[in-house]
């Protein structure tokens, strides 16, 4: 059953300087030029599990598939995954290698400019994940696929990620060369995404026929433009790519066919609790959830749906459904749910109670991910990407993303049942029915 969240909490960074000076009797040293100050980082919140969290990164080939963008060659997928581990050594992860930031953080820039003071703030972040990890030896455990935005990359919900690894799940997060940011192969191979793909997209952003579809007050032109969309829009035939990146990484899991180097998650792996999550475009992961049975839930944070198969239909699985408040997320317009029209009947939409649907106040698309934890004073240089969060705080709302994802999980892969902690004035989580 529909239900939102609306909640608006402020967390002002307060500064505080303190001065010192020399008694009146005492010659003042000279003082040196003052030091550029160091930029504060991003933190990413301590997960709440029990559990010690390893990271491995790994590559599936499928060879059945020629890659859309380089004409006979095999479709590769890079996957980093988060698992519950028995014992870690060593430092933790950064969030981003040098080369991470350098080809993958730097190439969004090429889509949206990011400030240095931006860049400065992601890098040399640790995680709270090992490399030099040893999986946990309890046996299956629930497993779930993550896939980022277009033109977004692996790491960019790192929180949540660990989040889920901390309380016993196998996280895999995949990413898609040409449609993500600096795709970085295990071969060397670097690939930018492409110019092409993405001139077009903002070329449509501004299209009135597109913007319709979350502008329009009235229900049926909405409709009318999201199905027009799903065939005219530039990335929509990448959508179902995308939903077979998901679907060969699942029978890969199925099969046991991994690289050497993760054959030790193998015995982590549960087919029969499965699940697909992703932010944005990511949402082909409900989409591919929808047509493959061995999919048990999904999750949509905030993405668009470029599948018709999903549109006026029940989803053949629950879904959770974040929405950004679209009374923030474009000045000058009320924006409407990315997937309002999706996974469930237009004529009972609002009645299956396993089709959850949350907005938050104050929460705008690109504040779903971590980079909504950037500190404020780094948001206070950047005025653009500042409007672009929203106004509620960073920690929160990757909170409240960890928290509702985590037990609506826990209740369809493995039919637990909880209530939220989060904080005091969350309210209690019922999954089954009405908050």
């Amino acid at each position: 059953m529909e239900f939102r969240t609306k909640l608006t909490l402020a967390l002002p960074l307060a500064l505080a300087l303190v001065g010192c000076r020399p008694s009146d009797d005492v010659a003042p040293a000279p003082q040196p030029e003052p030091a550029e100050p160091a930029a504060e980082k991003m933190t990413l919140p301590e997960p709440s599990g029990p559990h010690r969290i390893g990271v491995v990164d790994f590559e599936l080939i499928d060879s059945a598939r020629e890659e859309t963008f380089a004409p006979g060659e095999p479709r590769r997928i890079p996957v980093r995954a988060w698992f519950p581990a028995r014992s870690v050594s060593g430092e933790p992860r950064q969030w981003a290698t040098d080369e991470e930031i350098e080809h993958t953080i730097r190439d969004f820039s090429r889509l949206i400019p990011i400030s240095e003071a931006r860049i400065a703030s992601l890098t040399d972040v640790p995680t709270h994940s090992y490399e030099n990890a040893i999986p946990l030896d309890s046996g299956p455990v629930p497993t779930v696929i993550f896939s980022h935005g277009g033109f977004g990359s692996r790491q960019i919900n790192t929180a949540l990620m660990e989040h889920l690894a901390s309380h016993g799940y196998l996280v895999l997060s995949i990413t898609h060369p040409y449609l993500s940011s600096g795709v970085m192969h295990e071969n060397g191979d670097i690939v930018p995404f492409d110019q092409g793909l993405a001139d077009g997209m903002m070329s449509w952003a501004g299209n009135p026929d597109y913007l319709a579809a979350f502008t329009a007050e009235d229900h049926g032109l909405r409709l009318e433009a999201h199905l027009r969309n799903t065939e005219t829009f530039i990335l929509a035939p990448h959508f179902l790519i995308w939903e077979q990146d998901y679907m060969h990484v699942i029978d890969r899991l199925e099969t046991g066919d991994l690289p050497g180097h993760v054959q030790h998650l193998l015995p982590m792996i549960d087919m029969n609790r499965l699940g697909t999550f992703g932010m944005s475009f990511g949402a082909s992961g409900s989409a591919a959830a929808h047509k493959d049975n061995r999919v048990k839930a999904a999750v949509n944070i905030d993405g668009g749906v470029f599948d018709s198969d999903l549109y006026d239909v029940d989803a053949r699985m629950p879904v959770l459904v974040f929405h950004a408040d679209g009374s923030v997320t474009l000045p000058g317009y009320t924006m409407r749910p990315h997937s309002e029209f999706v996974y469930e009947p237009l004529i009972s939409a609002g009645t299956r109670p396993d089709v959850i649907r949350i907005e938050t106040a104050g929460s705008t698309h690109f504040g779903h991910t971590d980079y909504s934890l950037v500190p404020a004073s780094v948001r206070e240089v950047d005025k653009a990407f500042d409007a672009s969060m929203g106004t509620i705080d960073g920690q929160r709302l990757v909170q409240i993303m960890n928290d509702f994802t985590l037990h609506f999980f826990d209740h369809y892969l493995s039919c637990l049942l909880y209530t939220s902690d989060a904080a005091d004035d969350t309210p209690s989580v019922d999954l089954g029915g009405r908050r």
